[in-house]
C-alpha cells in the first residue's frame, strides 16, 4: 500500500522533520511512484541531517536525477 504508507510517512516527518528513516522510505515510497522529484526532495533532507547521512543517500540521488529508481 504505497500510497498508505506515503500518507503515514508524510505525517510522521511533520511530527518530526529529522526523523531521517522517515524520510528516506517516504523518499523509496515516492520512487516506487515514479515521482523522482519528490524522492529527491526528500533525500536532500536525509542528507541534510547529517554528513554521514549525506554520503550515503548520494548515489541514490544522482540515480533518481538520471531517472533510474535505486530502490528496486
Amino acid at each position: 500500500d504505497t500510497d498508505g504508507a506515503i500518507s503515514v510517512l508524510q505525517n510522521a516527518v511533520v511530527i518530526d522533520p529529522n526523523y531521517a528513516n522517515a524520510h528516506f522510505f517516504l523518499a523509496v515510497s515516492y520512487a516506487t511512484k515514479r515521482d523522482f522529484p519528490r524522492a529527491i526532495t526528500e533525500l536532500e533532507t536525509v542528507g541534510a541531517i547529517s554528513e554521514e547521512n549525506r554520503a550515503a543517500v548520494a548515489t541514490h540521488i544522482t540515480d533518481l536525477q538520471a531517472g533510474r529508481n535505486p530502490f528496486p
